[in-house]
Order: C-alpha cells, then sequence, then structure tokens
C-alpha cells in the first residue's frame, strides 16, 4: 500500500520544477527566501524549514540521490517504484490526495501500469487533499478517516 507515494521520481522532480522554480531568491547574506509573491502564492501550505529555509520540492530528490534527472537518471529510474512493475507484484492499494503537486500523475500512472501487468490495483483520490492527509488531526479528519476505512477494506480483501 502507499499514502500517497512518489512513483515516479523523474516524473515528480520535473513537475516539482515547474511549479516551484522561480518562487525564491537567494540571498547572501539570509540564503534561500521565498519571494513576496511566493509567499502570497503558498498562504496555508505546510512547510517544513531546515536550518530556517524552506524546502524546495524539487532540491529533495537531488540531495537523496545526489544529483538532477539530466546527471544520473539511471538512479532515478532504478529509484522509482513504477519501473519495477510486473506479474510479480502484490494487490496494491494507492491513496492519494488530488493537490499532491508533483505525485498525482505518478500514482495515476503507476495504477495503470499495475493494471496492465495483470496486477490488482485500488487507487483512491481523495478531493481537496495534499501531501500528509492522514498526519494532521487523524481523530477527527474526514479524509484521515476515509484512509482508514479504505486501508481497512483492502486489507479484508487480500487476506
Amino acid at each position: 500500500m502507499s499514502f500517497y507515494g512518489i512513483a515516479d521520481l523523474t516524473l515528480s522532480y520535473y513537475q516539482w520544477q515547474a511549479r516551484f522554480s522561480g518562487l525564491y531568491s537567494d540571498d547572501s547574506a539570509t540564503g534561500m527566501l521565498l519571494t513576496h509573491v511566493a509567499r502570497r502564492l503558498m498562504r496555508g501550505t505546510r512547510w517544513w524549514p531546515v536550518q530556517g529555509k524552506p524546502v524546495v520540492p524539487y532540491h529533495a530528490p537531488i540531495g537523496l540521490l545526489g544529483g538532477t534527472p539530466e546527471e544520473i537518471p539511471e538512479i532515478y529510474v532504478l529509484g522509482s517504484p513504477i519501473t519495477h512493475v510486473g506479474s510479480h507484484c502484490p494487490p496494491t492499494l494507492l491513496l492519494q490526495g488530488a493537490d499532491d503537486i508533483g505525485i498525482v500523475t505518478g500514482a495515476r500512472h503507476l495504477h495503470s501500469a499495475l493494471h496492465k501487468a495483470g496486477v490488482t490495483s485500488i487507487y483512491v483520490e481523495y478531493p481537496d487533499t495534499e501531501h500528509g492527509f492522514d498526519l494532521v488531526c487523524p481523530q477527527i479528519s474526514p479524509v484521515a478517516q476515509a484512509a482508514t476505512y479504505d486501508l481497512e477494506r483492502f486489507l479484508a480483501l487480500v487476506i
């Protein structure tokens, strides 16, 4: 099962880059800062700073994998679950927020690839929902409750 997992690292990298490049400015005195426009666009979006600086989504795979898709394409392919789809895969449940930038398209493609490989795959996309939808107040969050229900039903079907 996958709760909002990245299915295609290359696709996610380019979608994040398209969405977030230009939203940051580099100030040598204070490091990377959100531009005024970016602050307005991203109001209400969750950002976890690292050493007091915002994390730029497309920088995460660079740090994790050691380069960009142009520099090390084979590593991005190898690290992407969609690359490893085949008839050997177990039944799969994909839970995804519809507003999860850079991940939704890959999750849809993974679901389609699993079906083409003859693997049981259930894809649930929650509208108006972002990444980490099950982490904030899960006891009272309607989406977190729905995800728990969907997970329980999936497990009941495959066990």
